[in-house]
């Protein structure tokens, strides 16, 4: 399972019991939104509101990149969709 934690700026995973937390990215992360999950190439998406993009890692944090930065857009909703291999935002 994998969530954001918006005010403190962090995305968490843990097994569907609650144990093993682990934090996956807490570094340059403002206002995380937006989780999108891709289990077919095991990648996480979301929007970083507070810098204007939308990134990407494995899920365990690693190989984050940016997929689309825009300073004056607001991105308000983010899906991963794997039929097509596209992403589409709102």
């Amino acid at each position: 399972m994998f969530w954001t934690e918006e005010s403190l700026g962090e995305i968490r995973r843990c097994d569907l019991k609650g144990d093993g937390l682990k934090y996956i990215v807490s570094t340059l992360l403002f206002r995380p939104s937006f989780l999108a999950v891709h289990h077919g190439d095991k990648e996480l998406f979301w929007v970083n509101a507070g810098l204007g993009k939308v990134e990407r890692s494995d899920f365990d944090g690693n190989g984050r990149s940016d997929v689309w930065r825009h300073s004056r857009v607001a991105v308000g909703a983010f899906v991963a969709m794997e039929v097509h291999n596209v992403c589409y935002s709102s």
